[in-house]
């Protein structure tokens, strides 16, 4: 979902820089970074329900379950608001963030319990709650653990009954297909496309 290097450049000349680091409890994806500098007090926090609208209507993500895991993984914290600093990070990560940051991103998602693995129950959840609105048919729950064991024995490379990071990032760098195989986290590229094209109309010039 990669736009012009440029025309990016042009949308985020004051956007934080990225940078990615793993810990012993999963990724962290986000450098540290604070708008007081930049921002003018009056507009450093927006309210959650705004940044979902955003999302929602901007970037075309609909899926309300997988938004509440989105919101989690962009800002763990209590706060009803959503400050311009985690608003520019979410922006960076969707409309010019590479495979590394995405796959960082994706797993914080995914990580429902923030244990830094992924357990056969927490798949099961994730799962079954993207098969249970694209499908009618009442043998969803062993279609979706028939999933899960496929997932397990193509993720699980040490062999240890969970997905770790390292395991989720080596699977996914193989095949990138896979990056959002537990939930669509992301917005697709033509939303992408379509967002860069209403808010930077210069950037098709460039």
């Amino acid at each position: 979902m990669e736009v012009s290097h440029k025309a990016s450049a042009q949308c985020h000349e004051t956007s934080p820089c990225r940078s990615q680091k793993v810990t012993a409890a999963g990724p962290s994806f986000f450098m540290p970074f604070s708008p007081d500098v930049l921002i003018p007090v009056a507009a450093r926090e927006s309210v959650r329900a705004h940044f979902r609208d955003v999302l929602h209507t901007g970037l075309g993500m609909t899926d309300s379950y997988m938004m509440e895991r989105v919101m989690v993984a962009l800002d763990r914290g209590t706060s009803p608001y959503v400050t311009m600093a985690t608003f520019a990070k979410a922006m960076s990560l969707y409309l010019r963030g590479d495979l590394e940051e995405r796959i960082a991103y994706a797993f914080t998602c995914y990580d429902l319990l923030g244990e830094g693995h992924l357990r056969r129950e927490t798949m099961y959840q994730l799962m079954k709650k993207s098969l249970a609105k694209s499908s009618r048919d009442d043998d969803v729950e062993e279609a979706v653990k028939e999933l899960v064991d496929i997932m397990l024995k193509r993720m699980d490379m040490d062999l240890d009954g969970v997905i770790n990071y390292k395991d989720f990032h080596d699977t996914v760098t193989k095949t990138p297909s896979l990056l959002e195989s537990l939930g669509y986290c992301l917005p697709e590229r033509p939303a992408v496309y379509a967002f860069v094209a209403t808010w930077c109309p210069s950037w098709r010039s460039m």
